[in-house]
């Protein structure tokens, strides 16, 4: 079976994302003048754009390739709550998760001639006291998704029991975690984690060589796979015992911003599609690359990444 056929069976695979649920905010306009208040620029305001931020934009990769989502993670019973479920829905992404009295996290970026001025940040560090919540809507939908991806940003969601609720209702099905290293701990017993480099080095606490890296994380944490994302160095993946390297595809680098997110969805698809690991992770090298000479936080297609492996 070539392995454009298993890309085409992404249409058919459910895929359930899970985490911190974030509404990223882009503010255009031009900056021309001093402020006489204070000696800061003055934007004058032209657009403003509203994207489907943190664990959702693992969701929305997953969804550009044609996948059937659903998210879990916690809203604010707020304006910015409204916006980011009305971003779901317009991209067809089933809401499984909660609506409760925290503060949206918004992650907003003002931007004057393509440069950006300031980013302001709404968010309040809830430990999610709604776990209980969350894993009875999972153990009644358990058998409805071929594959669990948990997108962590270190904003709350993720709680040691909450984890290791999932990872048991989920345990015959692919678990792909993207962890924050302070909360590498809580992922035990999942199929595959995929930090980036930097990641990778404080979850093995800055060991330089990826090899002993990739063998310490693995059996730390008892995975089957671990994939190490490189950015423009491309990616690294290892089960403990053999290891690959993928060289970055991107004939050009414009932002490396989101790949990330790319390569777990990709690499999420590819697994619960049938494709073995290594496979899966060169797949996945190529959609990042895709998504590396795009500007700014970037999705791919379907046609896009199997015109990429025919170009090879």
């Amino acid at each position: 079976m070539a392995l454009e056929d298993f890309i085409k069976k992404f249409e058919e695979i459910k895929v359930l994302v899970m985490g911190d649920a974030m509404l990223d905010i882009y503010i255009k306009g031009d900056a021309s003048r001093i402020s006489p208040e204070a000696p800061v620029p003055v934007v004058k305001v032209s657009s403003i754009e509203y994207f489907l931020g943190g664990a959702a934009n693992v969701a929305n990769n997953v969804k550009s390739l044609d996948a059937k989502v659903y998210f879990v993670g916690i809203v604010g019973c707020d304006d910015y709550g409204e916006k980011f479920l009305s971003l779901l829905n317009k991209r067809g992404i089933e809401f499984l998760g909660l609506k409760k009295e925290i503060p949206t996290i918004v992650k907003a970026r003002v931007i004057a001639r393509n440069q950006q001025m300031i980013r302001y940040d709404i968010e309040e560090y809830y430990k999610n006291k709604y776990k209980k919540e969350i894993t009875d809507k999972i153990i009644d939908l358990k058998d409805k998704f071929d594959v669990v991806i948990l997108s962590d940003y270190a904003k709350g969601f993720f709680t040691k029991d909450l984890c290791k609720n999932i990872i048991k209702v989920f345990e015959d099905k692919p678990i792909i975690v993207d962890p924050k290293p302070v909360n590498a701990d809580k992922f035990k017993n999942a199929t595959i984690m995929c930090p980036n480099q930097n990641e990778a080095r404080q979850i093995a606490k800055n060991d330089d060589d990826l090899i002993k890296i990739g063998k310490k994380i693995v059996k730390k944490y008892n995975l089957k796979y671990l994939v190490i994302t490189r950015g423009e160095d491309g990616l690294f993946v290892t089960d403990g015992k053999e290891h690959k390297n993928y060289l970055a595809s991107a004939k050009e680098v414009y932002d490396v911003t989101g790949c990330g997110d790319t390569v777990t969805a990709v690499l999420s698809l590819c697994i619960a599609s049938g494709l073995d690991i290594f496979n899966s992770s060169y797949i996945a090298n190529k959609a990042g690359g895709i998504v590396a000479g795009k500007f700014g936080t970037a999705t791919l297609s379907r046609e896009e990444l199997i015109n990429s492996l025919k170009n090879d």
